[in-house]
């Protein structure tokens, strides 16, 4: 996928389009980015400065400064100079850590103010700009409405979703791609863990129990016969208590997701929590619950445009 990015114009008339409470998000989150790859850099460069060219006296120098805030005056503006005295829009505000020294002044006079070495200049400029680059990416998928919050609703409803990517989600920002593969590791993780828990328990049922079933069922289920396999009286619903029931109804003909979750909030009691979207919470615990069966090809899946529905079916049936 390509890099979209923006002229300085451009971004500014993005921003202008979006709600204060969005536009004020980004604009602390483009500073704490900012700050956070400053700091990045400096103890980078700590840990691995004998191996380079500097001296240990150039990098104790970078060690003493700290990014204080980044002022964004909207337009050059002799209000917020640099200490030559060259008015600017952009101004970094730096503190000596030893004297409390603050120093005010464009990226261009990183080096001459402050003393860094070009490459610690370099590197920090480089930081900078993929934090601009981030913004940009932000402001393109609130554009084109893509917010990716799918990858969150995979979740049961008791996982600590990431605070950062939570923030992005209650302040109705998209995110980043590197936040959307973070997600995606994140899950595999817990389906895997989830997985093993479940069959260190049973280590004889799982796939065995579902091949069994299958056996027993050669033909599907009439979607008006499918209650007479299903127990109405649960209390505990767990993850094999999810692929069961999910399971008796694809093999009546009920394929989507979204309408198994239906059916086991009216009809079984299911959990009838919903998020944002209007998504029931259960929906991704039916499909961690099915994750063995996609793995092992029983079971195979499409998911349709947007993350809207799955649809299941068994591998001999499609």
């Amino acid at each position: 996928m390509s890099k979209i990015t923006y002229t300085i114009e451009e971004r500014d008339q993005r921003l202008a389009e979006l709600s204060s409470t969005k536009r004020n998000f980004l604009i602390e989150n483009l500073k704490r980015g900012k700050k956070t790859a400053f700091a990045n850099v400096l103890a980078h460069q700590k840990s691995k400065g004998i191996q380079d060219e500097a001296s240990l006296e150039e990098i104790e120098r970078t060690m003493e400064w700290e990014l204080l805030d980044i002022v964004d005056s909207g337009y050059v503006n002799p209000e917020t100079p640099c200490e030559c005295g060259r008015s600017l829009r952009y101004q970094y505000i730096v503190q000596n850590q030893n004297t409390n020294q603050i120093k005010k002044f464009g990226i261009v006079h990183f080096e001459e103010h402050v003393g860094f070495p070009p490459h610690i200049i370099k590197a920090i400029k480089l930081g900078f700009t993929a934090i601009d680059y981030e913004l940009d990416e932000l402001l393109n998928k609130i554009s084109c409405g893509d917010y990716g919050y799918e990858e969150i609703e995979y979740f049961p409803q008791d996982f600590d979703v990431p605070l950062d990517i939570l923030n992005h989600k209650d302040n109705e920002i998209p995110l980043l791609q590197r936040q959307r593969e973070r997600l995606k590791r994140v899950r595999q993780q817990f389906e895997q863990h989830s997985l093993k828990k479940r069959f260190e328990k049973r280590p004889h049922g799982g796939l065995l129990q579902f091949q069994e079933k299958r056996t027993q069922n050669t033909l599907p289920f009439s979607k008006s016969t499918y209650k007479a396999k299903l127990n109405p009286n649960i209390t505990n619903w767990t993850q094999e208590t999810y692929a069961d029931y999910s399971i008796i109804l694809i093999q009546s003909g009920i394929t989507s997701v979204n309408e198994i979750c239906e059916i086991l909030v009216a009809e079984y009691g299911a959990n009838s929590q919903r998020y944002s979207t209007g998504r029931y919470a259960i929906f991704s615990d039916i499909l961690l619950s099915l994750s063995p069966f996609f793995s092992s090809g029983n079971l195979t899946k499409t998911i349709e445009p947007g993350m809207r529905d799955v649809r299941v079916y068994f591998k001999d049936d499609i």
